[in-house]
């Protein structure tokens, strides 16, 4: 990865928005750093203050809840199971009054807000996954290149139609889980999971069939032209991608530098396949 990606990765994991404020996070269920004020909601600065309070509430009652099955137990857990999830539960009430008392809205004010999702980071991750997908569909472009590329042209046309649809189906898994690993970075927890309310209204839900004839049409295209476009491009692109997730994974999560030393091997091993796979070999000519 050459100095110019590093820096655009680095710009990228900076221009995300919707992120959970670092400063204010405890392990103690104590509310700080807010100014107190009354909400407008017609106010579209005073309702993305709403939001950011709302969902570090969830936030602050998951690592309170992990903290709490450390000091009981001895060891880290999912707290969130602790007492049949009461001690999360409680925890969450008194930051969600708090946030009420400091800014005068409603408990039902608050739970919308943490239902609340971001497009523009949800945006911005699904372009930081097409690059993957993109290379992944050059891989299985080749290999049906190798295997169909003397046939008839009906022949080659049926089995990339019928590759789009797996190839489609597979991609909306994988991206379920890209958007997962960056919901993790973003309010640096691994724990939030369904506690956190705005995983349940995923940005994609309501247009899952879309996205799958998307993603199989978008396949099509890539194997149209992958011909002529060379295989390093999408190597590098999907290398670029890697390495912005794995740099915001280090920086949100390890805490010592042989951790560092660790995720800079993960990665350059990721990387390197990548790369690796970029070489094309000969492939039979259409007749």
């Amino acid at each position: 990865m050459t100095r110019r990606a590093a820096v655009v990765a680095w710009l990228a994991i900076a221009a995300l928005p919707g992120c959970i404020d670092r400063d204010r996070v405890n392990t103690n269920c104590e509310w700080m750093g807010d100014t107190r004020f009354p909400i407008d909601t017609r106010n579209a600065g005073h309702q993305d203050h709403l939001v950011r309070d709302a969902q570090l509430a969830e936030e602050l009652a998951t690592r309170y809840a992990d903290a709490e099955h450390q000091r009981r137990f001895g060891y880290g857990g999912h707290g969130g199971l602790v007492d049949n999830g009461r001690v999360h539960h409680d925890c969450l009430a008194r930051l969600v009054a708090a946030i009420q008392t400091n800014h005068g809205v409603t408990s039902e004010q608050v739970r919308a807000a943490r239902a609340h999702r971001d497009w523009r980071f949800d945006l911005a991750v699904a372009a930081l996954f097409l690059p993957l997908y993109w290379y992944g569909a050059t891989v299985v472009c080749r290999g049906l290149a190798r295997r169909f590329g003397s046939d008839e042209p009906r022949v080659r046309i049926v089995a990339t139609g019928l590759t789009s649809l797996v190839v489609g189906f597979l991609g909306l898994q994988a991206g379920q889980l890209w958007t997962a690993a960056w919901e993790t970075v973003r309010v640096g927890n691994g724990h939030i999971g369904g506690f956190r309310l705005a995983s349940w209204v995923h940005p994609w839900a309501d247009h899952v069939g879309a996205l799958f004839i998307g993603a199989a049409l978008l396949f099509c295209l890539i194997a149209a032209a992958s011909r002529r476009i060379p295989h390093a491009l999408p190597a590098g692109a999907a290398m670029l991608a890697s390495t912005v997730l794995g740099i915001a994974i280090a920086t949100t999560f390890v805490q010592h530098a042989a951790g560092y030393v660790v995720a800079a091997l993960v990665l350059v091993a990721i990387n390197s396949a990548l790369w690796v796979g970029r070489d094309d070999p000969e492939m039979p000519r259409r007749s």
